[in-house]
């Protein structure tokens, strides 16, 4: 069950040595995420951090799912895509 959260509070969380993050439990209450969950961290227009929940964790959750692209796009159109995602993927 997802709390609600005040504006203007303040939860600290710990990046250990290996760069992961602590998220305080009223955080992950709030956003719903149960262990083993996963959330992204988003960056807005003024340069401001956020997390939020991953809609779809895992590929087997997509079973069923399929969007439509507005025009067709080449494999090195899609590739692309994917690098300035992060993904790694080969050229």
């Amino acid at each position: 069950m997802a709390t609600k959260l005040y504006p203007g509070r303040r939860f600290i969380g710990t990046i250990t040595r290996r760069g992961q993050v602590t998220v305080p439990a009223e955080v992950r209450r709030h956003l719903g995420v149960a262990d083993g969950g996963k959330v992204a961290f988003e960056v807005t227009e003024d340069g401001e951090i956020g997390l939020t929940t991953v809609e779809f964790p895992t590929v087997e959750s997509l079973r069923g799912k399929r969007a439509t692209l507005a025009s067709p796009r080449s494999r090195r159109e899609m590739l692309e895509v994917g690098r300035e995602d992060g993904i790694r993927l080969p050229r």
